[in-house]
């Protein structure tokens, strides 16, 4: 992310100086209130990953042919796109990708956006889910060392960026730097650190950094961490410093330089900032700062050059100092590199130097080329301090290309993350790989090659891996599904796990090598149940494969585990070897009488057991087997030539041998399990659970912690791509949901500060349907708003500069704004307010004859004060109060009491019906919550009010950052009716199909729903706050947060008349709805006389019933209101409706995610049918909410018993049916 100055992607936007406030709770008798998706402090167990395949870029070359693979995608996970990579491999080997997930479409440097990260522990060839790490919230010391600023609440949502990791290879952590600031894109710009102890897989949460580049504290100016990877110093006098470089900005000078830590065992070093050369020079402007290390263990920092006129490039080589001296930092000098001036780069060392090898020291750095066309990602090469200044190329133009990082793989590859797009850099965030040999720079002789073959599985459907690890097994194409018959567990109407993995004509399941499956010397435990017929005949049956981990040759590592009853063997057969001469192997007769080898089509739970040097194998709780021999070596691949993971059902490479039959609860233990461990697995109401039961509870976490695969078979995570149509909007830049909606294309003017919206009969203006920030009811507002137009060029009608709430009948209620032409030639403005109860009230400015269609930039703020009716008009280069009207007439009434019944919300440039077009431009259209006093109203004519008490409700800003068109995800046409989310979580509802308005809803108004087969329905969009999956951020952390588990809460009023006779009807259902699929919902069941709840997870799935107590009715379908819960605690789901007054007993669901949060399409919340529009109901909705805790009893009787429910926690989803609006709004 860079200053408000600008972007990749977009020209400047003017800076805003000072932070917002708290989301509101849109209801008029509440105050607002923060909200926002959790972080936490502190260390915890790794949350479940789930991941499906990865797709691969079809828009780019690469160098060696290597495919690239889209890692984070536009419109996908609820965000509107991703920007900033950054790259780190960890100590352990695994790669953690980095990216910041923006939700605006606009994909501008503002909002509260997340930094998201993903992990792959084999180079990149498969790769975990995205996660997110630092949410869009704040913190304590969000706002600096002080206090929250006066009318600024916590929780208030702040922009996460400048993702800059670093790895300590010596103390095994990775640390994540980062900056923030308040989602206006203002200050104070405060940095974080993050860290994780165990390989990026869960970290603690952000906290503030009181460090400085200059003299002065941070806060008030531009700070900025990275973005990219930093280093840690391997040689000199402060060997294993890490390094991450930075710039901040101090008055009109730049200093660039870097923060650094001296790590210690016990993690009590505190990160420092080097000293620097302030830059006040017009030519050298440094920003955006990565930092690699170079010969004796000195500093090597690249910057991008702000200055557009001179070299795109600069550079600084700095002393690492003996003893305690604070590093300093000096001039940086230009680069004749041509890169855009405006586009951050990365630098890595991949070569020091060594004269006895005759090497030469090497540096890269990766940056887009074509100024300033910003388009061919390229690798320009310094060899012995001189750069190259011509660079290898990876991808071509008119591909375009933005910000990149690099890092150092295994193998000698070199790893590249970077933005790009067909027409958009920031449409995707690309991983590729390739080799020194392959980048063929030239700098040294024979260059090393890589010394992997591994490729990256084709994209297909995965099952995912229920471990922290993400090993998720790809079926093939043929011959493997997951099956719902012949559970493994099966106990009744209460809970399930009822899926496994059916093999048949040759299928299989595998799991791509990765490092997290080597177990190479050390003990290791397979678990797995299996089910199958055996032949008739025992001496023609071959041999069937259950499980093969590694390579198949006779000298390479292996285990595997098969059955065997050719030749009277009857028994199950494992081996293990780390070569032809170091082996060892274990077999189990089955004595059960059937001679079938454990093929009487019964489940069997079996291991295999490295302990020590010894091989061994169980079945049930049975003896254990007879093992021969000895193995001391590793029995794992290794990363080099073509490695093999895992095979379920089939031996590698040619697929002999398959397994017919049920496969469940595959698992791999990089520990040999007890006994009673053990037993844990081999049970089938607990073969699905960690295990435990030694007397050691360590004992039992180190075995769990230890676990490097587990597949359950619950779930099948599809590829199916995201469909995508083209929009053209504008941000709200308050942050309160009320995008607006651009009028035939997007364009641009010059504006009163920076950009404006032009205006004509092909560009008619902006508007939003009404959101809880548009309804003002019958309080007080103020609408602001700069105009210029030529009142000679215009003509004599008048012109429309803000409609809202009315389409300008008499009988309406309704608010405008028009330019009236004058018989004098001059055009003054006309301003007319009506409410509900009354008559309109208008003003116009015409006291003193001033003519405001002079081709000159004005501000009109219109304002409602009690019963009072105020109009001024500014103006100026030193904006001067230039006309003051305020109405004869005194208003009353409301002017959004009608919106059940349909209230329009806010169109700027026209009349909603099209006419009374402004020929002109517009600029900073804002509304905010209060009548402005004159000092408010002057600041505001200045560009500012934007302070956190300043009650800004909506602002559009024009500005072409916060402008956007162009494609985007999209679950219904724009013409589809909406209604708003009152959460401050922007997950409004499309309404389909004819849902209507109940005006005797449950509080107030609610939905109604005529139990159309058509799809009569309410669906909200999937976004990253509804995602109800655990993030990065440890579960233990404090304080407790919304978004760290998986714990939610859902709630909802229904009404419906039935009979016993009468189909199933839904209530609510959500992500996906194949038999294979993840999924949640609710629906009513007259024949069970109950309402049932269903999760099915990526690992587990529960159903359970909440009973009607009333023996006379249908599952509550008497026509009246009533109230249903749906709480996930940890393991356990619960349902109750009428405030317990029905309630089951709590299921035992277990862990796994509810969605995969991938690349890839997935449903959101449907209210009112399945996602196919089967299974209607017909009846009403009211009061739809969704929580990320899990509310107790006190919070859920406040629920149902309070209108306004609990005052905290706070919902991710509200929705009151409040209105229904004529069309969907531009943020969905």
């Amino acid at each position: 992310m860079k200053p408000i100055s600008g972007s990749s992607a977009d020209p400047p936007a003017r800076p805003a100086p000072a932070p917002r406030r708290g989301r509101p709770r849109w209801r008029p008798t509440l105050l607002s209130f923060g909200l926002a998706l959790g972080l936490a402090g502190g260390l915890g167990a790794a949350p479940q990953a789930v991941a499906a395949g990865v797709a691969n870029s079809t828009k780019a070359q690469s160098i060696g042919n290597t495919p690239q693979q889209i890692l984070f995608q536009a419109g996908t996970g609820g965000y509107g796109c991703y920007r900033v990579p950054a790259l780190v491999r960890t100590g352990d080997g695994s790669l953690l990708a980095f990216a910041e997930g923006r939700k605006t479409q606009s994909c501008g440097d503002r909002g509260d956006n997340d930094i998201v990260v993903r992990r792959s522990t084999n180079d990149g060839r498969t790769w975990g889910p995205i996660k997110v790490v630092a949410v869009g919230d704040t913190a304590l010391g969000a706002y600096g060392t002080g206090t929250v600023p006066a009318g600024t609440e916590a929780g208030s949502p702040v922009t996460r960026s400048n993702p800059a990791p670093v790895v300590d290879a010596v103390n095994h952590r990775v640390y994540l730097l980062s900056t923030s600031n308040p989602v206006n894109n203002s200050y104070p710009r405060i940095p974080w650190v993050q860290e994780s102890a165990d390989d990026g897989l869960t970290w603690s949460a952000p906290t503030a950094l009181n460090v400085s580049l200059t003299t002065s504290p941070i806060g008030g100016g531009w700070f900025a961490t990275g973005p990219g990877h930093g280093v840690q110093l391997t040689q000199g006098t402060h060997k294993d410093r890490l390094v991450v470089g930075a710039h901040q900005q101090s008055g009109s000078s730049v200093h660039a330089g870097y923060l650094y830590l001296d790590p210690n065992a016990d993690n009590t070093a505190q990160w420092k900032a080097s000293s620097t050369v302030g830059s006040t020079s017009a030519s050298v402007k440094p920003a955006e700062v990565s930092a690699t290390e170079v010969a004796g263990g000195k500093v090597l920092l690249a910057a991008r050059n702000e200055d557009v006129a001179g070299n795109h490039r600069l550079t600084n080589t700095s002393d690492t100092p003996t003893g305690n001296t604070v590093p300093a930092v000096g001039t940086f000098g230009e680069e004749s590199i041509p890169a855009p001036a405006d586009i951050q780069g990365s630098v890595l060392t991949v070569q020091q130097t060594d004269a006895s090898k005759n090497l030469k020291e090497e540096v890269l750095l990766s940056a887009p080329a074509n100024v300033p066309a910003k388009t061919a990602m390229t690798i320009w090469s310094r060899c012995a301090g001189v750069w190259n200044s011509t660079g290898k190329v990876v991808s071509t133009a008119p591909d375009k290309a933005g910000y990149s990082d690099l890092t150092l793989m295994a193998d000698n590859e070199i790893g590249l993350l970077y933005e790009a797009g067909a027409n958009y850099s920031a449409n995707e965030i690309r991983f590729t790989r390739f080799s020194q040999g392959q980048l063929g720079t030239g700098c040294n002789a024979s260059p090393p090659a890589s010394t992997s073959n591994q490729a990256s599985p084709a994209l297909a459907p995965t099952t995912p891996d229920a471990s922290p690890q993400a090993n998720d097994g790809y079926l093939s194409s043929t011959g493997a599904t997951l099956s719902s018959t012949d559970p493994l567990r099966n106990a009744g109407d209460s809970t399930r796990n009822n899926s496994n993995l059916a093999l048949s004509a040759g299928g299989y399941a595998e799991v791509p090598y990765a490092r997290s499956l080597r177990t190479g010397t050390g003990d290791f435990t397979y678990s797995m149940w299996f089910k199958y017929q055996a032949q008739t005949d025992p001496a023609t049956e071959p041999d069937h494969i259950l499980f093969w981990s590694g390579a198949t040759g006779t000298t390479e590592p292996q285990v595997w585990l098969r059955t065997q009853r050719k030749n009277s063997l009857n028994q199950l057969y494992a081996w293990a070897q780390s070569s032809d001469t170091d082996l060892a192997r274990a077999t189990l007769k089955d004595t059960s009488g059937c001679a079938c080898a454990f093929g009487d089509n019964n489940w069997h739970f079996v291991t295999v057991t490295r302990a020590g040097s010894r091989l061994n194998i169980q079945v049930g709780s049975g003896p254990v087997g007879v093992p021969t021999g000895a193995i001391t070596g590793d029995v794992s691949s290794d990363s080099t030539g073509s490695p093999l993971g895992i095979r379920i059902g089939a031996r590698p490479v040619d697929a002999s041998s398959p397994f017919t039959g049920k496969i469940d609860e595959f698992r791999l233990y990089r520990s040999a399990l007890t006994s009673a461990q053990r037993a844990t697995l081999a049970t089938p109401d607990t073969s699905r659970d960690k295990v435990s039961g030694s007397t050691d509870q360590a004992a039992d976490t180190a075995a769990n912690a230890g676990l490097a695969v587990r597949l359950p078979f619950q779930a099948l995570d599809r590829t199916t791509a995201v469909s995508t149509t083209n929009i053209a909007g504008t941000d709200d830049e308050s942050g309160n949901c009320t995008d607006g909606t651009l009028l035939g294309a997007k364009a641009v003017a010059s504006g009163r500060f920076s950009d404006a919206l032009p205006v004509s009969s092909a560009l008619p203006g902006a508007t939003s349907e009404l959101t809880p920030a548009l309804d003002v009811a019958d309080r007080d507002f103020t609408y602001a708003m700069w105009f210029r137009f030529s009142g000679s060029a215009s003509g004599t009608s008048p012109r429309a500069l803000l409609w809202a709430y009315g389409p300008g009948v008499a009988t309406s209620a309704q608010l405008w704004v028009q330019a009236m032409h004058k018989d004098n030639g001059t055009t003054t403005l006309l301003a007319a307010v009506q409410s509900d109860t009354g008559p309109a009230v208008t003003v116009e400015t015409n006291a003193n004859g001033q003519d405001f269609g002079d081709g000159k930039w004005h501000m009109f703020t219109l304002q409602r004060h009690g019963s009072a009716v105020q109009l001024d008009v500014w103006g100026g280069d030193t904006p001067v109060l230039q006309e003051s009207a305020t109405a004869s007439a005194a208003l009353s009434g409301s002017l959004t009491g009608a919106k059940a019944s349909g209230v329009t919300g806010v169109r700027v440039g026209s009349k909603p019906d099209g006419t009374k077009i402004l020929d002109g431009d517009l600029d900073d259209f804002r509304l905010y919550d209060h009548a402005l006093n004159a000092d408010e109203s002057k600041a505001v004519a200045g560009g500012g009010g934007l302070f956190p008490t300043s009650g800004l409700s909506v602002r559009w800003s024009f500005d072409n950052k916060y402008m956007y068109s162009g494609p985007a995800n999209r679950a219904a046409p724009e013409t589809t009716p909406a209604t708003p989310d009152h959460s401050g979580w922007c997950n409004n509802a499309y309404v389909l199909n004819g849902g209507s308005i109940n005006t005797a809803g449950k509080l107030g108004t609610g939905l109604s729903l005529n139990g159309s087969t058509t799809g009569n329905a309410a669906l909200v969009p999937y976004s990253p706050s509804l995602a109800l999956a655990p993030e990065a951020v440890a579960p233990s952390a404090q304080p407790r947060r919304q978004g760290e588990t998986s714990d939610f809460t859902l709630s909802l009023w229904f009404k419906y008349a039935a009979t016993e006779s009468t189909p199933d009807q839904v209530l609510l259902w959500a992500y996906g709805a194949g038999s294979a699929e993840r999924q949640l919902w609710l629906r009513a069941s007259p024949l069970n006389h109950g309402i049932y709840a269903d999760i099915e997870t990526g690992a587990s799935g529960a159903r359970i019933l909440a009973r009607d107590p009333d023996v006379t009715r249908a599952a509550f379908g008497d026509d009246m209101w009533h109230h249903v819960t749906l709480v996930r605690s940890g393991d356990s789901l619960t349902i109750a409706v009428d405030n317990l007054a029905a309630q089951t007993a709590a299921a035992n669901l277990g862990d796994g995610a509810l969605t995969a949060t991938d690349t890839f399409a997935v449903d959101g919340f449907r209210l009112g049918s399945k996602p196919d529009g089967s299974q209607p109901l017909t009846g009403s909705l009211d009061e739809v909410r969704i929580y990320r805790q899990a509310l107790g009893a006190t919070d859920l009787g406040t629920l149902q018993d309070t209108p306004a429910g609990p005052p905290a926690p706070t919902p991710v989803l509200w929705l009151p049916f409040d209105t229904i609006t004529a069309r969907s709004y531009s943020r969905m």
